[in-house]
Parts: C-alpha cells; sequence; structure tokens
C-alpha cells in the first residue's frame, strides 16, 4: 500500500509498487527449489546412458619425469624423447590409448616439454597432465 506525504494528502501516488512482484517472485523461488530436490531424488528423470558411448578398456600409459630429470615410461627408464617417443610408438601400436604425463612439481617446463612433444609425436590420443611434489623413481635405471 503506497501512501503520500506531503502537502497532497490523499491524492493519487504515481509510484509503482513493487512488492507484489517482490512476493511472486520469492514464491517462484521456493517452488522451484522444492522442485529441483525432488527431481535430483526422483529415478524417473534420470537421464539413460548413451548407446554409442566409448569406454576405455585400457588403462592409460604412465610417463614420469622424475625431480632429477629422468623419463619413466611406466617403471622402465626411458634415455631421452626420442627413445620415449620410438618406445610408446610401438606400445600404442596405432591404438588411440591416453596417456598419462606425471612431473615433479618443482621442474621447470623446459625440462617437461620435450617429453611432452614426444607423446605428441607418438601418437597419444590424451595427454593427462599431472604434478607431484617429490616424484622420484621407484627403482633406478
Amino acid at each position: 500500500m503506497a501512501m503520500s506525504t506531503g502537502p497532497r494528502r490523499g491524492g493519487v501516488c504515481a509510484d509503482i509498487n513493487v512488492t507484489p512482484f517482490a512476493d511472486i517472485m520469492i514464491v517462484l523461488l521456493i517452488i522451484f527449489m522444492v522442485a529441483a530436490s525432488v527431481l535430483d531424488k526422483d529415478d524417473r528423470f534420470r537421464l539413460p546412458r548413451a548407446a554409442n558411448a566409448r569406454e576405455s578398456e585400457k588403462a592409460p600409459l604412465v610417463v614420469k619425469v622424475t625431480r632429477d630429470g629422468r623419463l619413466l615410461l611406466g617403471e622402465t627408464a626411458m634415455v631421452d624423447a626420442a627413445m620415449l617417443e620410438m618406445v610408446l610408438r610401438e606400445r600404442l601400436g596405432g591404438d588411440a590409448r591416453a596417456v598419462q604425463l606425471q612431473a615433479d612439481e618443482g621442474l621447470p617446463y623446459e625440462r617437461v616439454a620435450p617429453s611432452l612433444g614426444a607423446l605428441r609425436a607418438a601418437g597419444a590420443a590424451e595427454i593427462l597432465l599431472r604434478t607431484q611434489p617429490g616424484l622420484q623413481a621407484s627403482r633406478n635405471p
């Protein structure tokens, strides 16, 4: 309800009253919040699984760059990025597979970049980057 205070008491007020609009918006917000919580728990509204979804049955290959700069493919030590590319190309064998690149978080990018280039050149379908503090080789080459 709008009131006018001033010299013209009881006159027509030209201001817009937004109170009913705010009330409606609050009620709609509450309805949508309740509906969203109900839809989340109801199994009838679950999305179906895609028929053409491709799940990878093979685990990704793991390439590690240790703190001291050594390259490992799995647990096998590599001499340099060129050897890594050659061995990885053999292991992939034209098969599109993901390769995980794990590197020590303290290494500069210049030490990791050659192995990243080798993964691309070997034909890895996806390259998953992962950093770990204090990544060391589990055994000596």
